[in-house]
């Protein structure tokens, strides 16, 4: 067994060595062979094995120096089970964690979350992505937050892996609207990129989607205080889990 405070440096050595391999072959006499359905295919399962069985064996009451909130998320899934537990604000995570109580035991419940965090998102960019789904897949699991929201932000890696999914549906609308209220009801931060992706569908171009970013830095930084305190005195006041 992996000594806990060595768990996320020995995660991280793997998936090093594993994109430094196949980043070796690009640049080889194999690069080829990389775009080959089933060595894809077998190179995409070997990544989301280690992902899954890295973030869902981790030690469920290990110190929050070492795994952030994994010891809340398991205090929760253990007082769940009583038929007195109170509905969680963000109630798509806690009838998700209900259900999942009855799982024998708390290590089964972060093995599913491990595999629902990163499989529907794997669908999507084999969607996407067609022969390059593992160029995608390296490039996910190797961005800086990812580790973070598996082990510490399990309902915000949840919300996002669902929203990711619902684009990848963009021509189900009825899949995809059902994938997108699971997202808000997962994680309420969600409806952020939500409604700006239906804004999207008025701003056709770059450039004002640039010059509206833009603006709304400069008008955040100016009002953004005023803005946080109208929130927290109406009844918008649900949406801020951290006043930061």
């Amino acid at each position: 067994m992996i000594p806990v405070a060595w768990y996320a440096t020995f995660y991280h050595i793997i998936i090093s060595c594993l994109i430094l391999h196949l980043c070796i072959q690009l640049y080889g006499r194999n690069s080829r062979l990389l775009g080959k359905e089933k060595i894809n295919h077998a190179w995409c399962n070997i990544l989301l094995l280690t992902v899954i069985l890295f973030i869902g064996l981790r030690n469920p009451y290990a110190s929050h120096i070492y795994f952030g909130d994994t010891g809340a998320y398991t205090r929760m899934f253990e007082s769940i089970r009583s038929p007195f537990a109170e509905a969680h604000k963000d109630f798509g995570f806690f009838y998700f964690a209900k259900f999942s109580s009855f799982i024998p035991n708390v290590q089964m419940f972060y093995l599913l979350c491990a595999f629902l965090y990163v499989f529907p998102v794997y669908v999507t960019f084999k969607k996407w992505f067609a022969h390059f789904t593992l160029f995608a897949l390296m490039i996910y699991i190797a961005a800086m937050s990812f580790w973070a929201f598996g082990i510490n932000g399990v309902r915000n890696g949840l919300a996002v892996s669902f929203f990711i999914f619902a684009l990848g549906n963009i021509n189900k609308k009825g899949l995809m609207a059902l994938f997108l209220l699971l997202s808000i009801s997962m994680h309420k931060s969600m409806l952020l990129p939500i409604v700006i992706y239906f804004v999207s569908y008025f701003i056709k171009k770059p450039r004002w989607a640039i010059v509206i970013w833009f603006l709304s830095i400069i008008f955040c930084l100016a009002a953004g205080r005023q803005i946080l305190l109208w929130l927290e005195t109406t009844n918008f006041a649900g949406l801020i889990d951290d006043p930061r």
